[in-house]
């Protein structure tokens, strides 16, 4: 009772900030163990295919200049600065009669969707068309970064991106952006590894979260909470019982013998 309120608020704050850095690295070291999943999305004819091969360093896909080679998505695994990738090479978004390509296009969409981040590939010969505008307003809102192939053919910004940093230009032909590529991959991700990086798995996951939700609980009702603090030590225990079980200072089990220790249950 002798603790100053503002400092009982602050200090919740603070393990708040502490909580939510942890959790943020949780999505970081599930990538790392998991691999990035990277699909490469654009028109027909843009170069993705290529593009997969010269990340892969071998054949993989089929390139040809005929529209629609790609029906289906091809995956391989490969890593990039010792992080490990899953890349997707998915079948050129377009308007088409054809079944098959439409299936292939119906698959690229749902890469799309459980991708990490996409690379958004245009062609530089051809500049920014409508059509990859209709694309780009699919994935503008996903990690992405634009990749601009064909840039032997031409190395002019383009006009659409000129605000964007995001962006690398890039030749196949002359393993031109390849590496600038690859080192913004895992920058855009934020998940290069320090060594003193720490990464929570799921269960550390699911108790941090609900020891944040319960702080939060307090923030929400402070004003009561303040002037009944016997109700408010519960609020902070709760969330230290969890914040306990993170690192192993306690375990539901001991929860449960203290309360089959110290009352009567069942009466």
């Amino acid at each position: 009772e002798e603790i100053d309120s503002s400092l009982i608020i602050s200090q919740l704050e603070e393990v708040k900030s502490q909580i939510e850095k942890l959790l943020a690295s949780y999505k970081k070291g599930n990538l790392i163990k998991e691999g990035i999943k990277l699909a490469i999305v654009g028109r027909p004819n843009v170069g993705k295919s290529s593009l997969f091969n010269a990340l892969v360093g071998y054949e993989r896909a089929i390139v040809s200049e005929i529209q629609g080679t790609t029906r289906d998505f091809i995956e391989e695994s490969l890593k990039i600065k010792d992080i490990p990738v899953i890349l997707l090479d998915t079948a050129g978004l377009r308007d088409t009669e054809d079944k098959i390509e439409k299936i292939g296009i119906e698959k690229a969409q749902e890469k799309i969707n459980e991708a990490d981040i996409i690379l958004f590939v245009i062609d530089a010969s051809s500049g920014f068309t409508e059509e990859d505008k209709k694309i780009y307003d699919k994935i503008k809102d996903k990690p992405h970064i634009t990749v601009v192939n064909k840039s032997d053919l031409n190395n002019k910004p383009i006009d659409f991106f000129e605000k964007y940093d995001n962006i690398v230009y890039t030749s196949v032909v002359n393993n031109q952006g390849i590496k600038e590529l690859e080192e913004k991959i895992i920058t855009s991700l934020g998940i290069i590894e320090k060594e003193d990086d720490l990464f929570i798995n799921l269960r550390q996951s699911t108790l941090l979260k609900q020891a944040k939700e319960k702080i939060e609980e307090i923030e929400n009702h402070i004003n009561y909470l303040i002037n009944n603090k016997e109700i408010l030590m519960i609020y902070i225990q709760e969330a230290l019982n969890y914040l306990d079980e993170v690192v192993g200072a306690i375990s539901t089990e001991d929860v449960l013998d203290n309360i089959f220790s110290k009352f009567c249950i069942g009466k």
